[in-house]
């Protein structure tokens, strides 16, 4: 398991909804990785496993919207 460095992303509205599923939709369109993971997509997370960085199910703990 592994961390992304720690990346300065702003912030959003407090009272803003969360929804998961169009947040995870949004960051692999915002990161280019419709296809696949990359290092954008990564940067957007708290967590993943990098010994399977290719599969999307290998990050965990979306941070970004």
């Amino acid at each position: 398991m592994a961390v992304p460095a720690f990346q300065d992303l702003p912030l959003g509205k407090r009272d803003r909804e969360w929804d998961g599923d169009a947040a995870e939709s949004r960051v692999r369109k915002w990161a280019g990785a419709e296809d696949g993971p990359n290092a954008k997509y990564r940067d957007a997370h708290a967590w993943y496993d990098a010994p399977n960085k290719e599969n999307f199910g290998s990050y965990k703990l979306l941070i970004a919207d």
